[in-house]
Formats: structure tokens, C-alpha cells, sequence
């Protein structure tokens, strides 16, 4: 219920946002609004992005390192796995940032509206969970191919991770 009074709301913001800018040039008809999509989760599967492949690599070379301490010292396990997902979170955060600042200047770029998120969501899972709240993550059911600008945000995510001027903690 939460996520489909979150959508309502951004869905709401997204049009009072455009109709203010309309306000603000009362002498001039306002512009119809140019929206894209992209796919978060594309922005996080390691055979897309190069960076994603390497914080794999890190998160399994701690979980190794983990478990060999937790074998020694089983007390550790909490700590470990604390430390564990305060890493998984600062990575993922790292990752999101980076994206975040590619389809800004995407949208700027193109002079998009409004750039709003898909999500891939299978209907049926095995996991369980039941299709309902499946379909309330689902704020976009159609779009047409040519507002998705999810190939050019890896594009340029990976291009960004490859620059070598860009510092480590700088992704």
C-alpha cells in the first residue's frame, strides 16, 4: 500500500512540477512533457557494468576471509556479517550516485522532463510472494523502445568506471 501511495505521490509531483513551469510563462502555452526511462537493476548486474563485477569479487574475497574467521573465532559472526552488509550498502550507494549523476546529465542532455525508473518484474515468482505488491512496484506498464535510455546510462557508467582519472572512492 505504501509503494503505491509513493508512486501516486511521484506521479503527482512529476505533473504539479510541469504545470508549475507552465505557470511561471503564463504568456506562453506550456511545453508538453518529454519523458524517459531507464532500468535501475541493468545498472546493477555484474555483465553489465564493469564496476558491479569487481565489487562481486570484493564481496566474496570478505565472505572467504570471513568465514576462515568465523572457523577460528565463531563469536565473530555478527561483527563479520555487520561489517559485511555496511560494505554491500557503501558499494551499492557508490554504484546508485554514479547512476544517478549519468541520467541527470542524460536527461539535461536531452532535455527530458522527467526521467523516471522501470522495473522488471516478473509476475510469477517462486519465491512466493504474492502479486500484489509485485504489481504495485510496477509504475510503468508500457513505454515505447525509443524513451529508454538504459543502454546509454551503462554506456556511460562503465565508460565513467574505465576513465582513468577518476579516483576509486570517487564510484
Amino acid at each position: 500500500m505504501n509503494r503505491k501511495i509513493a508512486a501516486v505521490a511521484v506521479v503527482l509531483t512529476a505533473s504539479w512540477w510541469i504545470h508549475a513551469q507552465g505557470q511561471d510563462k503564463a504568456d506562453k502555452p506550456a511545453a508538453a512533457a518529454s519523458v524517459a526511462l531507464f532500468d535501475v537493476r541493468a545498472c546493477f548486474e555484474p555483465a553489465n557494468v564493469a564496476y558491479v563485477r569487481e565489487i562481486d569479487k570484493e564481496l566474496q574475497a570478505f565472505t572467504d576471509e570471513s568465514a576462515r574467521k568465523i572457523r577460528e573465532n565463531p563469536e565473530e559472526r555478527e561483527k563479520l556479517r555487520a561489517q559485511y552488509l555496511e560494505l554491500f550498502d557503501r558499494r551499492k550507494l557508490e554504484v546508485y550516485a554514479t547512476v544517478d549523476r549519468i541520467v541527470s546529465e542524460i536527461g539535461k542532455e536531452r532535455g527530458y522532463t522527467v526521467v523516471l525508473q522501470k522495473l522488471r518484474v516478473p509476475i510469477q515468482d517462486p519465491k512466493g510472494e504474492t502479486a500484489t505488491p509485485k504489481l504495485e512496484r510496477r509504475t510503468v506498464l508500457y513505454h515505447d523502445p525509443s524513451v529508454d535510455i538504459t543502454p546509454e546510462v551503462l554506456k556511460r557508467l562503465n565508460a565513467d568506471y574505465a576513465d582513468p582519472k577518476r579516483k576509486k572512492k570517487d564510484f
